[in-house]
């Protein structure tokens, strides 16, 4: 589903709202950040009074943009590969461009293959079914908004002519950074701040929550002190190593294919060839999407393969493997497997001995784990994920799977908590 990131962050803000637990400070900006053994400091400024205030915790995350301020404040460094490409963003009203593309029925996301633009796309999108769409493209590096003929320059992309309204007129650098590291002791870095690409595959986002999904679990179990000495730490090893993987096998490779492509096939040199190739890449031959599996396999706290590691790249199975998302599936009852998992530890036995369950219970209540126990008489299910006993972490990630119980089950529970 097509959703534009100010309409997701409205869907969120409102979520937020509700939430007792969550205060929300809008017009106010952090202006310093300073941490010692006890916690963090931040320093803030409302912007339209000039009122400042600050607040302390014993951990500060910076979700705060590929320009994070949090991050060069921690003294946290990137990598960064610079494209070298100045790109416009355009938001636009156009019926006549609506009905023009409905010749392609179902799509929303446009990408034009440019030879002359060595793999960088020109893609637009709807944004609405009111004839609202966007743009991104490479530009001229002087470009601004009133020295460039975007129309002209949409027209020559879409190949017609047609009825264009701006609504906005902007730029941004095209660049993939990611941080060394998202943790500085007591603060932690996420989404942007942690990792930075163009719009291209829709990673960002996912990456983002992701993030946040993986840290906060980690950051409850600091606090509620059942974590163990490595698990906060876990947060940046098992997170960063799944954007370089991102960035390197789906967004370069695209940008690698792409110029390859267009420096090979063209219609007007060799159709035949152009065709044949053309119909490969539309058969998913071209940084196929479906490849996409951010996985911690080689994660220090779950229970993965030997030599192991973890990234973005994978083939999807319902298979329970260490370090991967548990696949979906139903309990005998018809309710979703994702539905009855605890908030914090599960453990799920299908048709498996008392005993074991038993002595899970007993080590997690030892280590004041949260922990739910589910038993099921699944088959289907048991097959499918190819192992009697799953043990699943609070972000619905496989810790541990097997058919007996090769490794004492508290040592289990304890690579799980990060001891």
């Amino acid at each position: 589903e097509r959703l534009p990131q100010y309409e997701l962050e409205r869907v969120l803000r409102e979520r937020a709202g509700e939430l007792e637990e969550i205060i929300i400070h809008y017009g106010w900006k952090a202006k310093t950040l300073t941490q010692d053994a006890a916690g963090v400091s931040v320093g803030m400024e409302e912007e339209e009074t000039g009122n400042s205030r600050t607040v302390n915790a014993k951990f500060a995350a910076g979700c705060d943009g590929a320009r994070s301020f949090v991050r060069e404040t921690a003294g946290i460094e990137q990598d960064i590969d610079p494209h070298d490409r100045k790109m416009t963003l355009l938001v636009f009203k156009s019926k006549e461009l609506h009905d023009l593309l409905e010749r392609f029925p179902g799509k929303s996301i446009f990408n034009i293959l440019n030879p002359e633009l060595e793999g960088y796309w020109q893609f637009l999108g709807r944004v609405d079914i009111d004839g609202t769409w966007f743009f991104h493209a490479p530009v001229p590096a002087n470009t601004t908004a009133d020295n460039f003929d975007f129309k002209s320059f949409l027209h020559a992309a879409i190949g017609a002519e047609f009825k264009i309204d701006f609504d906005y007129i902007g730029f941004w650098d095209l660049r993939i950074a990611v941080a060394k590291t998202y943790r500085g002791k007591r603060i932690f870095i996420a989404g942007d701040a942690a990792h930075s690409h163009p719009p291209y595959g829709g990673y960002g986002v996912n990456n983002g929550f992701e993030d946040a999904r993986n840290l906060s679990w980690k950051l409850v179990g600091e606090l509620a002190g059942w974590a163990g000495e490595c698990l906060l730490d876990s947060y940046s090893f098992e997170r960063q190593p799944v954007f370089v993987s991102t960035s390197k096998d789906f967004i370069g490779r695209m940008i690698e294919d792409d110029k390859a492509f267009g420096s090979t096939y063209a219609p007007d040199k060799d159709k035949a060839a152009f065709e044949a190739a053309w119909a490969e890449r539309a058969a998913g031959g071209n940084a196929d999407v479906t490849q996409y599996l951010p996985h911690y396999e080689g994660s220090t706290i779950v229970w993965g393969r030997t030599g192991a590691k973890s990234g973005a790249t994978g083939k999807h199975v319902f298979t329970a493997r260490a370090g991967h998302h548990l696949a979906p599936q139903s309990l005998t009852s018809g309710e979703a497997m994702i539905s009855a998992l605890g908030l914090g530890y599960t453990l799920l036995s299908f048709g498996g001995e008392d005993h074991v369950r038993e002595a899970f219970q007993k080590a997690a209540d030892h280590r004041n784990l949260p922990f739910t126990v589910i038993t099921d008489n699944s088959m289907e299910a048991r097959d499918a994920y190819g192992a009697i006993y799953i043990l699943v972490r609070p972000d619905h990630f496989v810790a541990w799977a097997g058919n007996t119980l090769e490794v004492p089950e508290d040592k289990i529970l304890a690579r799980a908590c990060g001891d």
